[in-house]
């Protein structure tokens, strides 16, 4: 699909459209999940009639909705990129193009991890996240080889996008596993760490 996928993919849209289009969705959740996440406490302190409406806008939505917003939309640009890339195959690489590949899924990795940490209810979306991608990218890899012994799921980077997610959500999970043995599916404020 990278390089022009099927035309009449769906209804009268091409591959690539339908993917820019469900991308674009995704884009559009998360972005408005952020701004609601936007809170101006400065305000309360000018006006303190308004401490009871920001506590309940900072309660109910910036952490019950935009939160989930914007981890939902970031979860279906992930989907969309992984359906974007399923049928991509790359390499050979050369080490130094390896090395950045392989930083960039250990920052993704503990990014997730981090992220998941840092929000109430967070290590469950976490854990929900890094499981159901790397199911995906498992499936898309073994259900389509595209010519790859085991679809390429033991080769350094020949199914690039997908195992760059993949890699990612082992590292994340094993990071969210490593906090719940230690503090419990408390958050980092909860669990009273690095707090300022």
């Amino acid at each position: 699909m990278s390089s022009g996928g099927r035309p009449r993919y769906w209804l009268a849209l091409s591959e690539r459209s339908v993917g820019w289009l469900l991308w674009s969705i995704g884009a559009a959740i998360f972005v408005q999940g952020h701004d609601f996440n936007e809170a101006h406490p400065e305000l309360v302190a000018q006006y303190p009639v308004l401490h009871d409406i920001y506590l309940n806008m900072q309660t109910t939505w910036e952490h019950d909705i935009a939160h989930y917003m914007y981890a939902g939309g970031g979860m279906w640009m992930s989907w969309v990129q992984l359906f974007a890339f399923r049928n991509q195959i790359h390499g050979p690489f050369q080490r130094k193009t390896l090395t950045v590949w392989l930083l960039g899924i250990v920052m993704y990795g503990l990014l997730l991890a981090g992220v998941a940490i840092e929000f109430p209810w967070g290590l469950y979306v976490g854990l929900a996240y890094t499981i159901i991608i790397s199911a995906i990218c498992l499936i898309m890899m073994v259900y389509n080889r595209q010519g790859l012994k085991n679809g390429g799921l033991r080769t350094m980077g020949r199914r690039m996008v997908l195992q760059y997610y993949l890699g990612a959500c082992v590292i994340g999970f094993i990071v969210i596993i490593i906090w719940l043995a230690i503090f419990g599916f408390k958050n980092r404020k909860a669990a009273g760490v690095a707090v300022h």
